[in-house]
């Protein structure tokens, strides 16, 4: 039977209980998202100081109120709260909310998490909430949203120009402006061929309501007055949020925008809004200018278009002389566009199709064959679904969902849509198809516009990884920061402990394995900094061939006999300006990876060569910092098992591994990735399942002769001393551990736990001070600063910068700064007592 816990056992498991729930707040209110505990009456219980930040309040005034009180300044629960949604199903709920009370500039977005909280017997009894700002995302996410709703007004007023009849055209097109000013009234018209302004646009309800004498919709020059007129004669926007004076049975305008439309510097047109509910703005003004602007050339060429068609009398010649007009329409449309008739015959098809098709006119034009220039097997078009008059649920059945009915063209149907086909690659593209109508609104044919959106769809898909692997590096790198201070404390206490260690060999044991775990950790840091691109790196001409050479007979040691390892170097290599040690390790990184893809033996080819790349390379991946030039090339293949898109897509991904748990930590190709990029390269790999992979590697070549320096080692035999040494660290243990090992070599020790408290130690410290060893990031005052305040006082201090990870204070994209010497964090007491005496004695 288990013996109860005596009363002193007890008190110090309580002990150990409050130490746990403080290491807790202290990582919750360490969080840069807000973090709140609520009841079931949703009533804050706890929240942390991120939240109290936010909300420009103290914790103390947070807790007790409701969420929807404090956030919202609401006396009833918000609309699509996440917490009533986790209420009322016991699950995980996620809501993005807009918090009017944290408005203090602008806008504010946040992505709420609500968690149930149960007790023992499955009850809800709380919530746990997580809000994450995302205020830049969705600010970001509406100005796309803005910009592609710009580009459909342009594109649908387009189509109406080129689908729909004189009849129908300036009423639709005053529709679609109509909606997009939010206006109730406006006005479409053109000035037509003896000088007068036409607005066959007028909307039914201006007709109905309008109850002045000489109604009228075309208004001869001398007639014109008040504002519209003035915008016309001086070609200007005007416009004003103040009620008109109208005559008498006129409709009342409260606010109004006129702007005329200006092609060659004429008045050919205006455009005319009024009566939004809430006036006009700089941004509406914008807005209906950018719409006159692409209406211009269209209209320009319809009234040059319609004045050719008054010469004509009969209704079949005006009709040949439409399709034709339609036609040249089509063709100088710098949008791809092909026009069917009833029979699905291709009729027209312009040059942008054939420059993105890469068939002719003369091939296709006749033909009912247009699924060949974009599909390997006979299928339907969209455009042949709008000739048969399909519907809309035909339509989307049948392409799965990727086209919609338009909302601003009646029967057109558009959407987003990938060819595999088409190209090397496939391609992405926007296709809008409409119906062509007669007179009698019968379809006799339909018109397509096909536009190649495949290089925005690549650049949406490498900034949202590109974004992705930034966030994923700033995380591994903070996280690498703070663990090299704790390491460092361990390893080096640990084998302080070992140095004190003579009989008890149990004792030795258990602080080896003390050492070893840290050391191992120590290796998991340096490999996240190495893919956060925030290692020091010691950059020099290097030789990859002789790299290659060097570490070949440890490659065959470490990937076993079962396995060939090739190489094909090339022999007039060019150099690169990289970290010899860095580069070794992505060979040997590389080398392991194709080892565990190939478990039943196989072949490892290692291959160099000297390449260009063009700019086209850089576009092809997607690489906006475009570098075209000479390049030596690393390529590591095996004959392994292969890997799908999917896994390709999060290779260099930290922790991301397809071995079994235990197997692998998932840093040694996202550690490759980072040291390529921190060496100015590039790294991508090919594969598909079953065919084994390659890995390629790209690094600058370096210019004219250069040739790899070699190496001068200076040995230390006696690493103590009695010189004074001021140590500025503003971790504690770690501070304390540096002034142990070095009081143990023999040296004067002065310590301090910022730069304000160092100058304050050294002004109060009367002999020299002979070294300076001080971390580079610290409170108040960085290593850096303090550095330059002190060597004006002691001109021949020596410096040392100790960090865990690269800073710009000191180093330059990882690189360190000429003169400056630098020690890597975690250290051991020797290293540490050697690189102290190594500065001490160097006369440079």
């Amino acid at each position: 039977m288990t013996e109860k816990p005596t009363y002193a056992e007890l008190e110090q498991m309580v002990e150990e209980l409050r130490k746990s729930e403080k290491q807790q707040q202290i990582i919750l209110n360490a969080s840069g998202d807000m973090i709140m505990q609520y009841d079931t009456d949703l009533r804050i219980v706890w929240a942390n100081k991120t939240a109290a930040t936010v909300l420009n309040k103290s914790v103390h005034d947070i807790v007790g109120h409701q969420c929807y009180k404090i956030f919202q300044d609401r006396d009833t629960t918000c609309p699509g709260c996440p917490c009533v949604k986790a209420l009322e199903t016991g699950n995980v709920e996620n809501q993005i909310m807009h918090h009017r009370a944290m408005d203090v500039v602008g806008e504010s977005y946040w992505d709420n998490c609500a968690v149930p909280i149960k007790d023992d017997n499955g009850q809800l009894v709380g919530f746990a909430e997580i809000a994450r700002n995302i205020t830049h995302k969705v600010l970001a996410e509406k100005a796309l949203l803005d910009s592609q709703h710009e580009l459909n007004i342009r594109n649908k007023i387009a189509n109406i120009f080129l689908t729909v009849s004189d009849e129908e055209m300036y009423g639709e097109v005053l529709q679609i402006v109509l909606e997009a000013m939010k206006s109730k009234y406006g006005i479409f018209g053109y000035i037509d061929e003896n000088g007068d302004l036409a607005a066959p646009s007028m909307t039914r309800d201006i007709w109905d309501k309008c109850r002045i004498s000489d109604k009228k919709i075309v208004y001869r020059r001398e007639e014109w007055g008040g504002i519209w007129g003035r915008a016309l004669v001086e070609k200007k926007t005007l416009f004003s949020n103040k009620p008109f004076e109208v005559p008498e049975g006129h409709l009342p305008i409260s606010c109004a925008v006129v702007v005329p439309i200006i092609d060659h510097g004429e008045s050919i047109g205006t455009l005319e809004v009024a009566n939004k509910p809430k006036g006009y703005d700089e941004k509406d003004i914008q807005s209906l200018e950018m719409i006159a602007d692409h209406i211009a050339p269209i209209l320009n060429a319809r009234l040059q278009r319609d004045r050719r068609e008054r010469e004509r009398k009969q209704a079949e010649e005006t009709l040949r002389n439409s399709e034709k007009r339609l036609a040249r329409a089509v063709e100088g449309n710098s949008i791809p566009t092909l026009l069917i008739d009833s029979n699905h015959i291709i009729t027209h098809w312009n040059k942008a199709c054939e420059k993105l098709t890469g068939i002719s006119a003369a091939e296709i034009v006749g033909t009912q064959k247009g699924w060949s220039a974009f599909y390997a097997e006979e299928r339907r078009l969209l455009a042949d679904f709008i000739v048969d008059k399909a519907t809309e649920e035909e339509i989307i059945r049948y392409y799965e969902g990727k086209y919609n009915k338009s909302n601003l063209i009646k029967g057109a149907y558009e959407g987003a849509i990938f060819l595999p086909d088409m190209g090397e690659k496939g391609k992405w593209l926007f296709v809008t198809a409409s119906p062509l109508k007669d007179y009698h609104e019968t379809v006799i044919g339909a018109i397509a516009t096909i536009q190649d959106i495949t290089e925005r769809k690549n650049e949406q898909e490498q900034l949202r990884q590109s974004r992705k692997m930034e966030a994923i590096g700033t995380l591994a790198g903070g996280i690498a920061h703070d663990f090299n201070n704790l390491l460092t404390v361990i390893i080096g206490n640990a084998q302080l402990a070992l140095m004190d260690v003579t009989k008890d060999e149990s004792l030795r044991e258990g602080i080896e394995k003390i050492k070893k775990a840290g050391e191992k950790a120590a290796s998991l840091t340096r490999q996240l900094l190495a893919f956060s691109r925030k290692q020091v790196i010691m950059p020099e001409v290097i030789d990859l061939n002789k790299g290659i050479n060097e570490t070949k007979n440890m490659l065959k040691r470490t990937i076993g006999e079962d396995i060939e390892i090739l190489a094909i170097l090339e022999p007039e290599l060019g150099k690169v300006y990289a970290d010899f040690g860095q580069i070794d390790q992505v060979i040997m990184n590389l080398a392991v990876n194709a080892r565990d893809a190939m478990p039943q033996g196989g072949k490892l080819t290692i291959e160099t060569d000297n390449t260009d790349l063009d700019k086209n390379y850089f576009r092809e991946h997607g690489i906006k910092e475009e570098k075209p030039g000479h390049y030596v090339m690393l390529a590591v293949s095996d004959t392994g098992i292969g890997m799908d898109k999917e896994t390709r897509e999060h290779i260099f991904e930290p922790f991301f591994t397809t071995k079994e748990v235990g197997k692998g930590t998932g840093l040694g190709l996202s550690t490759v990735y980072g040291i390529i990029k921190q060496n100015n390269g590039f790294v991508w790999v090919y594969s598909e399942p079953g065919q084994g992979c390659t890995f390629k590697v790209y690094l600058p070549k370096v210019r004219g002769d250069a040739e790899p320096k070699e190496k001068e080692q200076t040995l230390v035999d006696d690493p103590g001393g009695s010189e004074t040494v001021l140590i500025v660290e503003d971790d504690y243990g770690l501070r304390k551990f540096a002034q142990e090992v070095l009081q143990s070599y023999g040296y004067r020790i002065l310590v301090a736990e910022n730069g304000e408290d160092a100058l304050r130690v050294s002004d109060e410290y009367e002999s020299p001070i002979h070294l300076l060893l001080t971390d580079v990031v610290m409170p108040r005052m960085g290593g850096k600063e303090l550095a330059e305040r002190l060597q004006p006082l002691y001109p021949q201090m020596k410096v040392i910068y100790m960090s865990g990870y690269t800073d710009n204070a000191i180093v330059h994209h990882g690189v360190l700064a000429p003169g400056l010497i630098f020690f890597e964090k975690p250290f051991t007491p020797e290293g540490l007592a050697r690189k102290v005496r190594e500065a001490l004695d160097d006369e440079n």
